[in-house]
């Protein structure tokens, strides 16, 4: 990480035991994982939550739409030719993303992320100068391969290369009767309520 990363990563406060350099915090109440509020998940982290949600990906001839289980969100991939916005454009918990094939392969580049988000779920920064890769593969009917680099020259001092990771096609069984995904949302009043025993 440069210092800028670094220092924000020391304000960091989790409870997962792994988060070597901060250590983690046992009482709830010190943490301040973002999404602990129902901030969005924000990406590329949602790709990277412990227990992956559902994902499912819908073609038209000008975009791709990836949707997430998770908070039941969607990004647009643009896939008509146009380029990325330069850094003056509205940051975003998604960003903004393009995409194009490389033979058997999407690859999608994204920019224009807001910071307010974490990379992972041990709080790893990132600044709003961030941009990111993922190549997606089809390896056979029921299994779907991504490979995701980040660059963010702000944050680290080089390129950030996730491992490959392999989605697994979902069977009907495992979605709702109506084969869709449960509504998986984040409310805040909903937390707050107590939990009745």
């Amino acid at each position: 990480m440069t210092q800028w990363g670094l220092e924000k990563f020391r304000k960091t406060r989790t409870g997962d035991a792994n988060a070597l350099t901060n250590g983690a915090y046992p009482n709830q109440k010190d943490w301040n994982d973002p999404i602990r509020w129902c901030d969005p998940t924000g990406f590329p982290r949602i790709m990277w939550n412990p227990t992956p949600a559902g994902m499912r990906f819908a073609q038209t001839k000008e975009e791709v739409i990836q949707f997430f289980q998770n908070n039941r969100v969607w990004r647009d991939i643009w896939t008509d030719g146009r380029k990325l916005p330069d850094a003056d454009a509205d940051s975003r918990w998604y960003g903004y993303a393009v995409g194009h094939w490389e033979g058997d392969t999407f690859v999608v580049n994204s920019n224009n992320f807001t910071d307010s988000s974490w990379l992972d779920q041990y709080g790893s920064p990132h600044s709003d100068e961030m941009t990111v890769e993922e190549r997606y593969r089809r390896v056979d009917r029921g299994h779907l391969e991504m490979t995701l680099n980040i660059t963010d020259p702000k944050a680290y001092v080089g390129t950030w290369k996730g491992d490959k990771k392999v989605f697994q096609l979902a069977e009907k069984s495992t979605r709702s009767a109506y084969n869709d995904f449960p509504e998986d949302i984040c409310v805040w009043s909903e937390m707050k309520r107590p939990v009745l025993q």
